[in-house]
């Protein structure tokens, strides 16, 4: 290969999620390259050695658990990752869950260069940026995200490679770190974290079913002691009321799979299923008016508390 090619990329995809959406085809576009696209670098470690005369950058797609000391000591000059955040604002996981809570209006797509370990030491050299819109589900900052790095990573893919055959610093006028705090986010799991506190008030109800919706299996509660997940429709009714009003049912419509429930300054319209997203259940089948969601107050607790999870997946 070192004959063929005399120069090479390796893609490392250690995200599936990420790399689902994320295609990186067009850098066979790129002449004189070889690509390589790897879950696990470490495969791939005599190989690279023995193309020591051979430029090498290295484009990470999420990796799992970070960088290891080895790969940074051998090949950290032509290592740099792509963060579907606005770097460094979002760095963790849960990335499009967390901007959803926080209300943020703009995310973005960032390139680092992997100096160290740390990701809080590797400074992130381009970037861009996208509005996030009111009713924007996960999915949707997803999708807006892989669109805008892909046009990113294809406008500074020659300047990348120039650095890595040349072995020039970027100049600094030409990055565009962001002068944000560095901010590390933890990751969520669904079934953990996604519990309804129906004392909150109705907005952050609203954004906090956003936030856990598609692709994510949605918010949840409890009726009659079963689990049911809620996915905002709508606001039907702005009013007030008490707090301890919260959570009571006052319209159902079982063929649409639609309730509206009060909450502290409106009545809002969820579509409902139980626990597994099954339309029909024995619990689903009696939501009545008059009755009520109630979160228990352990999980509640639970839900405060770091998950530990696999990115690898969609939970």
């Amino acid at each position: 290969l070192k004959d063929m090619f005399p120069y090479a990329i390796i893609s490392l995809i250690t995200s599936p999620r990420l790399y689902s959406g994320f295609s990186l085809e067009f850098l066979d576009k790129i002449d004189d390259t070889y690509i390589i696209t790897t879950s696990d670098i470490g495969e791939y470690y005599s190989y690279l050695h023995s193309l020591s005369k051979l430029p090498i950058t290295i484009i990470s797609c999420g990796p799992d658990t970070g960088f290891s000391d080895e790969l940074i000591n051998s090949f950290g000059p032509y290592i740099f990752n792509l963060h579907p955040v606005p770097a460094p604002n979002y760095l963790g996981g849960a990335h499009e869950t967390w901007q959803i809570l926080n209300s943020e209006s703009l995310s973005g797509f960032a390139i680092q260069h992997v100096l160290s370990p740390n990701p809080h030491n590797c400074p992130f050299i381009f970037t861009t940026s996208y509005a996030i819109d009111d009713n924007d589900l996960p999915i949707d900052l997803f999708d807006k995200s892989m669109a805008a790095g892909k046009n990113l990573l294809k406008a500074k893919l020659h300047e990348l490679v120039d650095y890595t055959r040349k072995v020039q610093p970027i100049p600094q006028q030409k990055c565009t770190t962001p002068p944000s705090p560095a901010y590390s986010w933890p990751r969520l799991y669904t079934p953990k974290n996604a519990w309804i506190n129906w004392s909150w008030e109705s907005n952050d109800i609203v954004i906090f079913c956003r936030a856990f919706s598609h692709p994510y299996p949605g918010a949840r509660t409890y009726f009659n002691g079963h689990a049911i997940t809620l996915h905002y429709h709508t606001i039907s009714n702005n009013s007030s009321f008490h707090p301890y009003a919260s959570g009571v049912i006052v319209e159902v419509d079982h063929d649409n799979l639609l309730v509206d429930v009060i909450t502290k300054n409106a009545v809002i319209k969820f579509l409902y299923s139980n626990y597994q997203g099954k339309p029909e259940s024995d619990s689903c089948n009696i939501i009545a008016p008059g009755t009520r969601f109630i979160t228990p107050r352990d999980l509640l607790d639970e839900s405060l508390e770091i998950a530990v999870v696999s990115s690898t997946g969609i939970a």
